[in-house]
């Protein structure tokens, strides 16, 4: 198992929240989704579902299963289609634009326990930075999980998702 101080190494959180990244890019939602901790899977198929209860299809479905069958690490559910594409309409909103080169990147430990790491991405400009009583700065968080060998995406900020319905992201 990788240890959560291990920041810097190439297969450590940050390497792994950029590769995240990649992905969605490439519009390659299975892949992201793989490198995503079960938990946050399940609590952002729970948000999708919940967004979309007055769909005939998911109303028809039982929310827990259909969560369930969506968390999966590879989904096989028909709806597995619709979800994935709405997630990585929204995901690429956000981190379309991401490029390594313009962003500095930071990871320390995170509260939330000594297996999770929190990696902050900062836009880096070539604008001179003058630094006021608070000065704006733009920044990417993600949550990491030491798990399995490697590194998963556990959450966009400091604090883990909560399951349920709804679900708190």
């Amino acid at each position: 198992m990788q240890a959560a101080g291990d920041v810097g190494a190439v297969t450590g959180p940050v390497k792994a929240a950029q590769t995240w990244i990649e992905a969605v890019q490439l519009g390659r939602y299975d892949a992201a989704w793989a490198m995503t901790d079960p938990r946050l899977r399940l609590v952002r198929a729970q948000a999708w579902i919940w967004n979309n209860r007055k769909d005939a299809d998911i109303a028809a479905a039982k929310r827990d299963e259909l969560a369930r069958a969506l968390a999966e690490e590879r989904p096989s559910h028909a709806l597995w289609g619709d979800f994935a594409a709405t997630e990585v309409h929204q995901m690429t909103g956000v981190y379309g634009t991401f490029r390594p080169e313009n962003w500095g990147a930071t990871s320390g430990p995170s509260t939330v326990g000594p297996d999770y790491a929190l990696v902050l991405f900062a836009h880096l400009s070539g604008d001179p930075l003058i630094l006021t009583d608070a000065p704006p700065v733009f920044s990417l968080a993600f949550l990491m999980h030491a798990a399995r060998g490697g590194w998963a995406l556990a959450g966009f900020s400091d604090i883990l998702p909560v399951p349920g319905w709804p679900p708190k992201l």
